[in-house]
């Protein structure tokens, strides 16, 4: 691989230094020229040479290079493309275009031509699948194969002197369409599924068009093999079944609209001197099998008859079949409707016409099936061993191509039966979907073990996501919804008690359970199915459960999904109260890398014309942060890219109309208040009233130690985190109370357009992150999004607030329209790197005074400044540039600091205590080094280590307005300098030297394989982000970075590259638990397959067979009852309580309750109420105590759900606040440390 990247290297060093031109040259200089085009190789570029191993990305570039004898080879893939043939061959070496042995190649017409020939000769094109060629307007008739002069004048042609063989061409304009094209070969081909003629000249003469099998043909104009204009044509040996109009048609032309008449100037030449023989020509309604036509308006029998009446074509040894009336054999005129055509029998017309139809039937061909597409003749058709060669009329199939003959094809994805038997006389096309049943699901594997789910339904396919994460990743997706629970350590014990105390405090499942039904049918669909394959896999593979594990429900998934969103208030809040303690820094450890890259490029800056974008976040590399790639289609999904473990659908990514990408950014989505306690008391001061605390009880489990009680206490700001004495902290956070984050990630899945895209974020439930969004349609948008509420008056937001007052209250939630944002900008690219918005590109019109700090805020970092450079510096921008500038390891603040320190060295290095002579040595390391942190450069390491010293001592270098030499002190040079010798002092006793390879101690270990990294982390600020812990040995084991690198071109079909540390599988003996971190190592990307025929392309070679699901038709069980009532009161007292839960399958429910207290009401089941419907029950505890009220729900199939809880405490009189700061800190670790600050 090395060689391959190395070889790569030095065709971009020569393109560099001799130019693109002198390069092809030098390679079509060969005796024979051979070039090889290869889409799904991943180092296709059509900078390449084009051998076998390094080839061409498109066609059209092995068209441009081509010469005589050229010989290209295109090997399997979906290539959209119009190929523009302008170089010819000649009678010695022909230029032949063909697909690579028996490799499917499909070229998808992106106008409407697949092979677009103008002026040239000596072509031949071979083996591929032509489609998607329609008229688009800039051209009368579009083809799969197209030869037209660019304009008519003399000397100007179309295609001459060619061959078009063994091509599968369906679903174009025309099959064919050749204008002023002569001497061309067409044979061996299959056409259908054309809208109009299968094979059409205009103009043209002498070509031959022989062994093609035509059918389904002039969907919307009547044409079958068409020609007019077009003398000495030989049309033999084919079989055309057509369901109207003409099998063959000859057709006069439009020209004589005018009023020219036979034999004038103007008047159009006849096709005469023309031979169709030895043919099968069907049609199933309307018209003839053989139709001789003209346009003119005037009376066209005596001007037909003048033209082909005496001239001397041919028909002879045809099968004629008219479906719906055997006699009529031709139709004498056209099918136009101003005047009638005449209707022939074979008879009149071999008396008629001099013998026209000599040797030939009218009769039913017999084909074996034709509902199957089987044209082949059984052993009674009266076609056999009756041509005029003594072989059977009609085409022969051992001379079609065996990849296209012996394999079922299906147009627009859907399968076709043109005419279901030749004698049933209903002729409507029928339609299926993608073939696959609702209840059915299909998951490929592609190379890389990504899984490709196919679902008959939008059910169907989540049930395949659900069932494709657990088999990749079912223990830590497990794990994350046990976290969410709040229940890790009933099964993990005591360690876990913190975490469990911590997810209870934050109520994130109650909530969920409480809001479950507000959900979007879309998104209680997608975590109801996920949730069903995921326990289906478990049901199936027991033997890969964890035998802690319990059955998954969809209110885990919303739950888990809801922390992930949660998580950036808590952030923020700890944040706050940081500050609030006079402390910003204390979670500043560079262990671990928070931060991201993305960007979008207008058509106009890209070389091929198309939006690109990319995405890149930088999070730890495992637990909540994991990213899975999946791709997923059905009904209303076509979507491709990046989600979490354990959350359906995709968080980033694309689908075949629109792609988006997320960077941390950071309204103020949080604040602290402080509280006010009263004295021996549970109430808290707000606008001079003393208002409940509100407690909740909850027991949690613990394995070996048994049940623990705790209290959970909150004001209506939110929950209570910290208390002393008379004061408590609570934290408001803008999405405690929403759970619609699936639903707005599913409405980007389903997304058509920018507008769909706007109204996705405009739901408002995903709390931050800047977006940048790219389209088909050309579009670019940038956002600053975000959920934040308006703040009022003139206080400190940044700190905790009096909580005592609503003058401190949150005011209207911020609208989308009152976000930062942008379309289309004159820049042509959007970058967000972490910065502020005023950022985005150099021409925004985004102002930094436009908005409140509390919406928005940041800066303009290394990362936004170098990417800012790079995307405004370069135009025609190549998918492989916009990979390297992805990957791109520069250190910036390096290219800032030393040369700093080379001057401080030259003016104050004999001045500095250097008794090891160290300064000399390390100053020729660093201008030795070219600020790349390169896997392979020897500088990295102690450029690191010192600059790390810099930034904490100095606070670093302002890339903005960076330090000049001239500007340091003497003291401040003689600090840079001490330090240097402090970092060489550190790279001797550690390494043992002053240089070593970056790649040696910056590695990533993945099972037993330890893999060295480029890339680096804030020290550095490079784009390519990687980092981590440091061990003894001074070794970098890097856990967190760039943790999901995608780069999607919206070409049509959208096309994607990506690469993640982690690989797709959690099993050590898969082969796919370290493929794609090898990639990553070597900073490859590699191909994101997205289309079914780029998947099918590109199977698991291990095991290629898919994964194919019938999913059970089961009843599904009513969801956790939902418990709502005080949780604190007075024994002896009446409370009540309402119970509220769905079914699903909306059937009736049925409830189950247990007080705690041993009166349950006699132990029954009472109802039956509708799904959603509010219980209401009245109880009293006559003791003081707690209590764990429990209810559970049936349906009326007796399925049951799970037990729903809530804690309550009876007691006697109104207790103290008895939260202790100490006991809280234990479970609360921001609170630890806050007391560290304080103590």
């Amino acid at each position: 691989m090395k060689k391959i990247v190395a070889i790569f290297t030095l065709i971009i060093l020569l393109f560099t230094v001799i130019g693109a031109e002198e390069l092809r040259v030098n390679i079509q200089d060969d005796e024979t020229v051979i070039l090889f085009v290869d889409i799904n190789n991943m180092y296709c570029d059509d900078n390449n040479p084009g051998t076998e191993e390094e080839p061409l990305y498109s066609i059209q570039e092995a068209a441009n290079r081509s010469i005589p004898g050229t010989m290209i080879y295109v090997k399997e893939g979906i290539y959209y493309e119009t190929v523009n043939v302008r170089n010819s061959g000649n009678v010695d070496e022909m230029i032949t275009f063909s697909a690579f042995e028996d490799d499917c190649v499909v070229v998808h017409s992106t106008s409407y031509a697949c092979f677009n020939m103008q002026n040239v000769e000596y072509i031949k094109i071979n083996g591929f699948e032509l489609t998607g060629a329609w008229n688009d307007g800039t051209a009368a008739h579009g083809g799969g194969i197209k030869g037209h002069p660019g304009v008519y004048e003399e000397g100007e042609y179309g295609v001459r002197n060619s061959i078009f063989s063994n091509n599968l061409i369906y679903d174009n304009d025309a099959g064919m369409h050749l204008v002023l094209s002569d001497n061309n070969m067409i044979n061996n081909n299959i056409v259908f599924d054309c809208g109009e003629a299968s094979i059409r000249l205009k103009r043209s003469s002498r070509n031959e068009i022989f062994n093609n099998l035509v059918y389904n043909n002039g969907i919307n104009e009547a044409w079958g093999i068409t020609f007019y204009g077009s003398p000495y044509t030989k049309v033999y040996h084919n079989t055309i079944v057509e369901r109207e109009g003409g099998a063959v048609y000859i057709y006069e032309g439009t020209s004589n609209l005018n009023g020219a008449t036979p034999g004038s100037e103007e008047f159009c030449i006849p096709s005469s001197n023309s031979k169709v023989y030895d043919n099968i020509c069907i049609v199933a309604k309307n018209g003839a099998p053989l139709v001789i036509g003209s346009s003119t308006t005037t009376d066209r029998r005596p001007i037909l008859d003048e033209l082909y009446g005496p001239v001397d074509n041919q028909y002879h040894h045809n099968l004629w079949h008219h479906q719906e009336d055997n006699t009529v054999v031709v139709s004498w005129g056209d099918l136009c409707l101003e005047e009638p055509n005449v209707l022939l029998n074979l008879q009149d017309f071999q008396h008629e016409y001099h013998g026209y139809g000599f040797e030939s039937m009218s009769t039913d061909p017999l084909f074996k099936d034709t509902e199957n597409y089987n044209f082949n003749l059984k052993s009674t058709s009266p076609a056999k061993k009756s041509a005029s060669d003594g072989t059977d009329i009609g085409v022969d199939f051992d001379k079609l191509p065996a990849k296209f003959n012996t394999r079922h094809i299906n147009s627009n994805d859907a399968d076709v039966n043109i005419i279901s038997d030749i004698s049933d006389k209903d002729y409507d096309i029928t339609f299926s979907s993608n073939g696959i049943p609702p209840n059915e699901v299909h998951i490929y594997r592609d190379y890389y073990g990504v899984p490709h789910i196919y679902g008959g339904s939008n059910h169907a396919m989540f049930f395949g996501e659900g069932f494709a994460h657990a088999e990749d990743h079912l223990e830590q997706m497990l794990e994350n919804y046990r976290t969410v629970q709040g229940t890790m350590a009933e099964v993990f014990g005591s360690e876990y008690l913190a975490s469990d105390k911590q997810m209870r405090l934050l109520r994130v499942a109650h909530i969920v359970d409480e809001k479950y039904n507000e959900l979007s049918f879309e998104a209680r669909e997608a975590v109801e199915a996920f949730a069903q394959g995921v326990n289906y896999y478990m049901e199936n593979n027991p033997e890969n459960v964890p035998e802690w594990a319990t059955p998954v429900t969809p209110q885990e998934i919303v739950a888990w999904t809801k922390l992930i969103i949660l998580a950036r208030p808590l952030g923020r809040l700890q944040k706050e109260i940081l500050h609030g303690f006079g402390n910003y820094t204390i979670f500043s450890d560079e262990g671990a890398v928070y931060e991201s890259n993305e960007w979008v490029v207008a058509p106009e800056k890209t070389a091929d014309g198309h939006v690109m974008l990319q995405t890149d976040p930088h999070l730890l590399w495992s637990g909540m942060n994991s990213w899975y790639e999946v791709h997923l289609e059905s009904d209303d999904y076509h979507v491709a890219g990046a989600t979490m473990w354990g959350v359906p659908g995709v968080m980033m990514g694309h689908n075949d109309h629109v792609a988006w990408a997320l960077t941390a950014n950071s309204p103020d989505t949080a604040d602290a208040y402080i509280e006010t306690i009263k004295t021996n008391s549970l109430k808290y001061r707000y606008d001079g009233q003393w208002l409940d605390v509100e407690i909740i009880n909850e027991i949690i489990e613990v394995a070996g130690e048994g049940p623990v009680e705790v209290k959970f206490y909150y004001t209506h700001h939110g929950p209570i985190v910290y208390y002393e004495e008379n004061i408590a902290i609570s934290g408001k956070m803008s999405t405690w109370d929403q759970v619609g984050a699936i639903d707005q990630f599913l409405a980007y899945n389903r997304a058509q357009n920018l507008d769909d895209f706007k109204d996705a974020l405009s739901m408002l439930q995903c709390v931050r992150w800047n977006h940048v969004y790219g389209d088909v349609d050309g579009n670019i948008f940038y956002i600053w999004n975000a959920r934040v509420f308006h703040r009022q008056g003139n206080y400190d937001y940044t700190r905790p607030l009096d909580g005592s007052t609503s003058n401190t209250e949150w005011g209207a939630l911020v609208t989308l329209e009152e976000l930062p944002q942008e379309i289309n900008p004159e820049s042509k690219f959007f970058q967000n790197c972490n910065t502020a918005p005023w950022y985005i590109n150099p021409l925004t019109t985004i102002k930094e005074g436009d908005y409140p700090d509390y919406v928005v805020g940041g800066d303009f970092g290394a990362r936004g400044i170098r990417s800012s450079a790079l995307l405004d510096a370069k135009w025609d921008l190549t998918v492989n540039r916009m990979k390297e500038i992805s990957l791109d390891n520069f250190c910036l603040n390096a290219e800032m600091l030393i040369p700093l320190v080379d001057y401080c060295y030259e003016h104050e290095g004999e001045n500095v205590s250097d008794p090891e002579g160290w300064l000399p040595q390390a100053i020729d390391v660093l201008n030795a080094w070219d600020y790349n942190a390169d896997a392979d450069a020897k500088e990295v390491a102690l450029a690191r280590l010192w600059i790390e010293e810099v930034n904490r001592q100095t606070g670093g270098v302002n890339l903005l307005d960076p330090t000049q030499p001239e500007d340091l002190n003497v003291e401040e040079m003689h600090r840079y300098l001490e330090l240097l010798i402090h970092a060489t002092e550190t790279m001797y006793s550690t390494y043992d030297s002053l240089t070593i390879p970056w790649g040696e101690i910056h590695v990533f270990q993945r099972g037993d394989k330890i893999l060295p990294l480029s890339g680096a982390g804030h020290v550095f600020n490079s784009l390519h982000m990687s980092h981590g812990p440091i061990s003894d040995d001074g070794i970098m084991y890097c856990d967190s970075g760039s943790s999901y690198m995608m780069l999607v071109q919206l070409s049509n079909p959208v096309r994607a590259w990506s690469q993640f540390p982690l690989s797709e599988s959690d099993d050590p003996e898969s082969s796919h638990y370290s493929d794609i971190s090898e990639l990553y190592s070597r900073q490859e990307y590699k191909p994101a397959w997205f289309t079914e025929q780029e998947v099918m392309a590109n199977l698991d070679p291990v095991d290629p067979n898919p994964t194919i699901i019938i999913i059970p038709e089961e009843n599904n069980p009513p969801l956790r009852p939902n418990i709502k009532g005080p949780s604190n009161g007075k024994a002896g007292s009446k409370y009540e309580y309402t119970f509220t839960t769905i079914d699903s399958d909306g059937d009736d429910i049925f409830y189950y309750m247990e007080w705690g207290d041993g009166n349950n009401d006699g132990n029954t089941w009472i109802g039956p109420y509708s799904s959603g419907e509010q219980v209401k029950i009245n109880h009293t505890w006559s003791e003081t105590g707690n209590y764990n009220i429990k209810a559970k729900a049936k349906d009326i199939h007796d399925s049951e759900s799970n037990w729903g809880t809530l804690y309550i405490s009876m007691l006697k009189n109104k207790q103290l606040f008895f939260m202790l700061i100490w006991e809280l800190s234990e479970w609360f670790p921001l609170l630890k440390q806050i007391l560290i600050l304080i103590t």
